[in-house]
């Protein structure tokens, strides 16, 4: 497990508040990171670079959805408000 909290790193975007975050290897050694509250996740046979994929793809799915907001389904709307409760933008 990593826990992870403030700046996500060349997004713009920032935590709230600490999110951890699942570190597993799977079947062919690659290191899968992933998030419950979310459902966001990425992998790499990198570390580094599974963790930083995973910033990027947890950014994705919160602009995704921001950006279709007003023709979200009800779980979807959901999950926007997961999002919300954990990230914000940055200051600028």
């Amino acid at each position: 497990m990593l826990t992870l909290l403030g700046p996500l790193p060349e997004t713009g975007y920032h935590l709230k508040k600490a999110i951890v975050v699942q570190v597993e290897r799977d079947e062919e050694g690659s290191f899968v990171v992933s998030e419950a509250n979310t459902g966001a996740f990425h992998y790499d046979h990198d570390l580094s670079r599974a963790v930083a994929g995973f910033v990027g793809a947890f950014v994705e799915e919160f602009e995704f959805l921001l950006h279709h907001e007003s023709s979200l389904s009800p779980a979807m709307t959901s999950d926007l408000d997961r999002f919300r409760m954990l990230v914000e933008p940055s200051a600028q």
